[in-house]
């Protein structure tokens, strides 16, 4: 007999974490380095507690890579298909991740990746117009009353995905109701937006630096799933904003297909490099 658990399909899927220079000096704490010349905080959103996926938990935009994400070729600055998947480690269909990663950036942060065709990023801060516009555009978008091309199109921009760069790569193991193979993307927050949640799947929203966050969740004053988590140990690590971008352009994430393993009575999950991977039983 197969195991259903397998039988979920894994959905491909794209999550961003943008940062900005923090506003206010990190509290110390263990996780504390030598290089935090430019300590950053990172945009947090809170799922509506009505979501049947991870409801009431804090995370970063993101979703599943959309059939419509394939049909934006059109709207894309400086990065082909070839050179997307290549970064992705993918034989090709690489854009889509980056397509699915601006989307979503946009309908849950209200944040667009975009500049006009000369690659001047767009500035609704300084054009009343096109803030009004952004606005209205991802009401319709989330709405389903329009298609992310019909936004590029109206608003007469391009994808600025060069600001996107893939640093985490997640699949979910199986057992779940639902299965990703997610890849995680770093960007700098555009100096001239600003996010805000949804107000219907995302209910609430923040900037947080990831130590700050990690110690919330330590208390139980945010709820912050496992692949959350590990990211933000991952970011809580590194140095400034200008480092820990130069360091994702270098790196070259491995795939974490988490297991679990039982110590003394108690689940421990486990993802590669932690002792006892290797022995450990995937999640099933």
């Amino acid at each position: 007999m197969s195991d259903p658990s397998n039988s979920v399909p894994i959905r491909p899927a794209s999550t961003v974490v943008m940062l900005r220079k923090a506003r206010v000096p990190p509290s110390p704490g263990p996780l504390e380095t030598d290089a935090r010349d430019e300590p950053f905080e990172v945009f947090m959103v809170r799922r509506s507690f009505r979501s049947e996926f991870v409801g009431g938990a804090y995370v970063f935009p993101g979703g599943a890579v959309d059939s419509s994400d394939s049909d934006l070729s059109a709207f894309f600055l400086g990065l082909s298909d070839e050179d997307a998947s290549a970064r992705l480690a993918l034989d090709h269909g690489g854009l889509r991740w980056y397509a699915a990663a601006a989307r979503e950036l946009f309908e849950e942060a209200g944040v667009l990746l975009a500049a006009h065709a000369n690659s001047a990023p767009i500035d609704p801060s300084s054009d009343p117009g096109l803030a009004s516009q952004l606005v209205e555009w991802r009401r319709r978008l989330n709405a389903k009353e329009a298609t992310f091309a019909d936004v590029l199109e109206a608003l007469g921009v391009f994808l600025d995905i060069n600001q996107l760069h893939f640093f985490s790569h997640w699949v979910t193991p199986p057992g779940q109701p639902r299965r990703y193979d997610t890849r995680f993307f770093l960007c700098e927050m555009p100096a001239a937006q600003k996010p805000l949640h949804d107000g219907v799947e995302t209910t609430d929203s923040l900037w947080i630096t990831p130590r700050d966050a990690l110690q919330a969740a330590t208390e139980g004053r945010m709820t912050i799933i496992f692949p959350t988590l590990k990211n933000l140990e991952l970011l809580a690590s590194r140095g400034g904003i200008k480092q820990t971008i130069a360091w994702a352009k270098q790196h070259t994430p491995r795939v974490v297909k988490p297991r679990v393993a039982m110590e003394e009575g108690f689940v421990r999950i486990l993802i590669p490099g932690d002792p006892g991977y290797e022995d450990a039983e995937e999640v099933n």
